[in-house]
């Protein structure tokens, strides 16, 4: 009987918690909501009416090192990755991966391929896929990096 009752506090206080969690928790809503205000147009944000394969527009999204860019490959296996391009990639007498002699960032024959327009237009237009390398030789980045998964990701936001 002692033991019963004493279960029966508890609940009674866990209810009275929960009760009182309650009245401070955030309805869920039907539609997401925007917790900051956005902007009409400004002219820091490019503007999205562009042409699609518009190589000036995917710059100003995806600024990174423009010496440089990495192309997609896909070996026999099935097994994908992404790789610096090289101009002496598999060219008989400078490309020593074959048989792997040596890595590509060891390489001494290494021609890293600057990211062109035309290398944007062929990645726009499926053709390749390639990736920008975001950190400068500075060390500055322009990209953002955001996480918002968790209980408190609206917070967070």
């Amino acid at each position: 009987m002692e033991n019963q009752d004493r279960l029966a506090r508890e609940i009674r206080d866990l209810k009275r918690q929960i009760g009182s969690r309650d009245s401070t928790a955030v309805p869920l809503v039907a539609e997401p909501t925007t917790p900051f205000t956005v902007r009409e147009h400004s002219d820091t944000v490019p503007s999205l009416e562009k042409e699609p394969e518009d190589p000036a527009l995917f710059r100003s999204l995806f600024r990174g090192r423009e010496d440089v860019f990495a192309r997609m490959w896909k070996n026999a296996k099935g097994r994908t990755g992404y790789s610096p391009a090289c101009g002496n990639e598999w060219v008989e007498g400078l490309c020593r991966k074959r048989g792997r002699e040596v890595r590509c960032a060891d390489c001494p024959n290494r021609d890293f391929s600057m990211l062109t327009d035309e290398v944007i237009v062929d990645h726009l237009g499926g053709r390749h896929v390639v990736g920008v390398y975001p950190l400068l030789p500075s060390g500055d980045c322009f990209f953002l990096a955001v996480d918002f998964d968790g209980a408190g990701w609206l917070k967070s936001a």
